[in-house]
């Protein structure tokens, strides 16, 4: 795995020669790359005031839900409007 310090960029090792990264990829490695790279990157760049507003497509390693946010038995499809509305101002409010 190679990382780069100033940046967002991460470049790993596939676990395969065929296909696409996709399949190289999970939730955990996602998560990483969120919390410890882009993250400070980003912060590195424009400070601690500024949002940012991450655009993702329907991958399964993007789908893991935080248990911080949705105990167990419950999940953002079976969980009421109030409840969702509290987990988005509990992620826009830290």
């Amino acid at each position: 795995m190679v990382l780069c310090f100033l940046c967002a960029r991460w470049i790993w090792e596939a676990k395969n020669s065929k296909g696409d990264y996709h399949d190289n990829m999970d939730s955990d490695m996602f998560n990483f790359w969120v919390q410890k790279r882009l993250i400070p990157a980003f912060k590195k760049k424009y400070g601690r005031n500024k949002k940012m507003i991450l655009v993702i497509d329907n991958a399964s390693y993007h789908k893991e839900l935080n248990s911080a946010y949705y105990p167990k038995e419950m999940s953002p499809w079976s969980s009421n409007k109030a409840w969702n509305g509290h987990v988005l101002r509990k992620v826009v409010c830290s």
